[in-house]
């Protein structure tokens, strides 16, 4: 993002950082990971944000609402509330029983490259393949359910700016996640903005620049 400075944490389990893959045994074992991290960055005059996409926006969500005094706004991107599938109990029921007696047994995701976007750069896309997850364990899972329904219920505790952008066609997840949780959200400054024919990434897709110029307007202004 042109005139920001970005610190791009790799939660526990993701990316290049440590740990089973896409494990957790705790959901807060990823949203404290964020707040640590805030608290270890200097102190500054200048306005902090938070972003997070997809899970990482229901991570961020997790972690600024109880420490919104480290915050001065947060984006949130297709955050993880309402899976665009939410028919398919069977693989919810038995991700519970494994849980509890298989927790790190992993199952695919399910997750296809032509959901995140019509338009993907070639480079961008191989690097995304070497780190994208392909599989998730069942107790990570659950923890991720458990979080996103926690966090609906929480929403009218959130008292900071936030910004939400979601695609309209999003296959991944649903935008009436985003809408619910805006309507119960307690900022008295809050927005949604959906793109038109966009999937689950809009910062990748046919409407990128779009998307990100967006977001860099709506920091501009309170900052």
């Amino acid at each position: 993002m042109k005139g920001w400075h970005c610190v791009v944490p790799d939660h526990f389990g993701h990316g290049l950082s440590a740990g089973r893959r896409c494990h957790i045994n705790r959901f807060e074992d990823w949203s404290d990971q964020i707040v640590r991290l805030r608290s270890l960055q200097p102190q500054t005059s200048k306005p902090t944000f938070l972003f997070g996409h997809s899970l990482g926006g229901l991570i961020g969500m997790h972690a600024v609402v109880r420490s919104q005094e480290l915050w001065n706004g947060c984006v949130f991107s297709a955050p993880w509330l309402q899976l665009a599938l939410e028919g398919r109990n069977f693989e919810k029921q038995l991700a519970g029983i494994a849980s509890r007696w298989f927790p790190t047994l992993s199952f695919p995701t399910g997750l296809r490259e032509d959901q995140m976007a019509d338009e993907l750069l070639v480079a961008l896309k191989k690097q995304r393949d070497a780190l994208m997850h392909k599989r998730i364990t069942a107790l990570a899972y659950v923890e991720i359910l458990d979080a996103s329904r926690r966090i609906l219920k929480q929403a009218h505790e959130f008292q900071l700016p936030c910004l939400l952008t979601h695609g309209e066609t999003d296959p991944v997840m649903n935008v009436a996640g985003s809408q619910a949780w805006l309507r119960q959200c307690g900022s008295s400054e809050k927005s949604l903005h959906i793109f038109e024919g966009e999937k689950h990434e809009p910062h990748h897709g046919r409407q990128r620049e779009s998307a990100l110029e967006v977001i860099h307007e709506w920091l501009q202004l309170r900052s």
